[in-house]
């Protein structure tokens, strides 16, 4: 069985439990890695109520996080981490996205 079937199955499974597996919590902590270039600490919540995923990012070394790449790429990017987010958890999921106490991004009420 491949890794593309277990998570689906995964996804499945968080749908009728509201369970998130540790294989699912460790593909979130990664993605915002490749979401915000630069990252030097963040903090990853989950409501799972609410079905939102929550990631708190903290500044650089060199400065705001969001410096090192204009905001049309950074609005690009966290979509792109919402769409894996959906496909890892499921459609339902939202994700914020915060430095200090600012958003800088949030799941539009569209979807």
């Amino acid at each position: 069985m491949g890794i593309a079937t277990q998570m689906y199955q995964l996804k499945d499974l968080t749908d009728k439990t509201g369970v998130i597996h540790e294989a699912q919590i460790q593909n979130l902590r990664m993605w915002i890695l490749i979401a915000v270039p630069n990252l030097r600490k963040y903090t990853l919540g989950m409501d799972l109520y609410d079905k939102r995923i929550e990631y708190t990012i903290q500044r650089s070394r060199w400065g705001r996080v969001v410096d090192f790449f204009r905001k049309e790429n950074a609005r690009s990017r966290y979509s792109n981490l919402q769409l894996g987010i959906r496909w890892l958890l499921g459609d339902t999921y939202t994700l914020r996205v915060m430095e200090n106490k600012k958003v800088l991004y949030e799941t539009p009420k569209n979807g």
